[in-house]
């Protein structure tokens, strides 16, 4: 056996590659990505532009980010609120401070991807 050199200390402690469908998908049946565009949630850390990974298989919960679908038919990303004289059920406040029932809910933001 002809060997020149010595192995590298390295060897078998490679790391394996980055695959980020399992670190940020949980529930890849019951889950989509969808880009925000808006100003609203940038308080909660979402900007415009972001992609957000909505898990429809999620369970809601007061301060939570979730994406609803409003009375025109259109989404709208919102943090939920407990509505307290309706039960169990959710309201969001829209920006100019009234309270909204949540009707429709599509599914629950479990993480939000920012491109630079």
């Amino acid at each position: 056996m002809n060997t020149t050199g010595f192995p590298s200390p390295a060897q078998g402690y490679e790391e394996k590659t980055l695959d980020f469908n399992s670190i940020l998908i949980k529930h890849p049946a019951a889950t989509f990505c969808m880009k925000y565009t808006g100003r609203n949630m940038a308080s909660c850390g979402i900007l415009h532009g972001d992609i957000l990974v909505v898990d429809c298989s999620e369970y809601p919960a007061a301060e939570k980010i979730a994406v609803v679908g409003t009375a025109h038919g259109d989404f709208r990303c919102v943090k939920l609120e407990a509505d307290s004289a309706a039960g169990k059920q959710f309201r969001y406040a829209d920006e100019q401070g009234a309270y909204h029932a949540v009707v429709q809910l599509f599914g629950i933001v479990t993480a939000v991807v920012r491109c630079l």
